[in-house]
């Protein structure tokens, strides 16, 4: 009963967070573009083939496809698909902790992902920027890890379950290829075999398959390359020619997720409501470490744990080791796609550290309930925030579709639409150059939008403008829009 009532809290927090999902536009800088690509493109198949031979990666034909597929039947139906593929990830990685470290372990280290819940931050993360593409693989990855776990624990003959598992968290990101070196590495020192000839043949027979499937995976992944160069310059080509920022960009990328991108913008009541909810988690999380922090890691789950933890720390770098040698991620500054994935692998290494602190002196609470509290309120701010910017642009951008759709423009001009840059809540969309796009598809009306630094001063004839009323100054059909 002791500790069902942290799952509860957990269940609630999760809850909170997960409802600000609800009723969402475009959340990540290419959502926009993803949604719009198959009117263009003859449909969802084609456009997620064309984009797959543009950037030379052959399983974008299923990701971008997915992708597209999330936004096809609306914003409703993308915000749904967020929520259960956010869920599912989740599920999977509570298990995931549970078979490393116990319970009680997995229980704590939920109330610190809680706590940090938005260190992936930015506009690319995976949790809720293309919806089924990150978050699906990651969380099969997961899966295929546990399953790995059990089969291990069973001393498998083969390992056939994680590896099919595996196999399909690699058909939705390349990045994840690399993590191949974590199964026969794991085999290795949890049955304690000696680094010689006779154990590289025994990993070899016994992960047989896995290597196979690698081989097999680069053949078709390089020989698309080869008929399809890549066109994109995030993986376009390798740069190995600056070793020092190399290594700096996947340190960064691995351990400077956290960004605080709306510092100067909250509202009193975004204030309140993330200090409160921080101080609830911040309050559960110090409890349950008073009472468990004995126990922890017991005896059972205790067996090897320094290499867990250590292959924890593998976990964190391997993800931004491609990232790190691709030019256009040096000068990437803010957590990508690689950060969200380190922070799932380094939050129990932070867990490990805090209980083991905690241990030496409990008046370390003190110190941890501050620093729950005030970075856990900021990360909150920001989070509460960007979400709320998402939930006006869903009602911006369905009020002027429906506002164009009954405004009458001269069929000899095409009118300009301005508004200023704020219009939508994050500059990072690249979303100026889509709502044309987005506007001609669903009005069928060619508009160009344009924006400017501030908003336009007022005339006579526009100074009675109200939220998403567009007036005309009959000149030259520009259009004024604010909201």
């Amino acid at each position: 009963m002791r500790l069902k009532r942290y799952n509860i809290t957990i269940s609630l927090g999760f809850g909170v967070i997960l409802f600000h999902f609800i009723n969402i536009a475009f959340t990540g800088g290419d959502d926009p573009f993803i949604a719009l690509d198959h009117f263009e493109k003859g449909g969802l198949i084609e456009a997620a083939y064309k984009q797959a031979q543009g950037q030379g990666r052959f399983y974008l034909i299923l990701t971008w496809f997915l992708s597209e597929f999330s936004y096809y039947f609306g914003f409703e139906w993308a915000s749904f698909i967020k929520i259960i593929s956010t869920l599912a990830l989740f599920s999977a990685y509570f298990i995931l902790i549970a078979r490393l470290f116990g319970k009680k372990f997995s229980i704590f280290n939920s109330l610190i992902v809680l706590l940090f819940f938005d260190w992936w931050g930015g506009d690319f993360n995976i949790i809720h920027n293309s919806p089924l593409w990150y978050s699906s693989g990651t969380t099969f990855l997961i899966i295929s890890f546990i399953v790995f776990i059990k089969e291990l624990e069973k001393s498998s003959e083969n390992y056939i379950k994680s590896i099919i598992f595996f196999g399909i968290a690699i058909l939705f990101y390349e990045i994840f290829l690399l993590y191949v070196i974590i199964y026969p590495l794991a085999y290795l020192i949890y049955f304690k075999l000696p680094l010689n000839y006779q154990s590289a043949l025994t990993l070899i027979k016994k992960f047989k398959y896995l290597f196979i499937l690698v081989i097999i995976y680069l053949t078709a992944y390089l020989s698309f390359r080869f008929y399809f160069p890549s066109l994109y310059e995030g993986n376009e080509n390798f740069y190995f020619w600056d070793p020092l920022n190399s290594l700096f960009t996947i340190i960064r990328l691995s351990v400077m997720g956290i960004g605080f991108k709306y510092w100067d913008s909250f509202s009193l009541w975004i204030i309140i409501k993330s200090i409160v909810f921080s101080l609830f988690i911040s309050i559960s999380a110090i409890h349950f470490l008073s009472k468990h922090s004995e126990t922890l890691i017991n005896n059972h789950y205790s067996k090897s744990l320094n290499f867990k933890i250590l292959g924890l720390f593998i976990c964190v770098i391997i993800p931004n080791i491609l990232f790190g040698f691709s030019l256009k991620y040096h000068t990437w500054y803010g957590p990508y796609v690689g950060s969200s994935i380190s922070a799932l692998a380094l939050i129990p290494i932070i867990t490990y550290c805090i209980n083991k602190i905690y241990i030496q002196s409990t008046n370390f609470r003190y110190l941890f309930f501050m620093l729950f509290l005030v970075i856990s309120s900021g990360i909150y701010m920001n989070f509460f925030y960007k979400f709320q910017g998402f939930k006006q642009d869903k009602i911006k951008l369905e009020n002027l579709e429906t506002l164009l759709n009954e405004t009458k423009f001269d069929n000899n001009i095409v009118p300009k639409i301005c508004t200023d840059k704020n219009f939508l809540s994050s500059e990072s969309y690249y979303i100026y150059s889509y709502l044309e796009k987005y506007f001609s598809y669903t009005t069928n009306k060619k508009v160009n939008f344009i924006y400017i630094d501030s908003k336009p001063k007022k005339t006579n004839y526009e100074e009675n403008l109200c939220n998403f009323e567009i007036k005309s100054n009959n000149a030259n059909e520009v259009y004024f829009i604010t909201f």
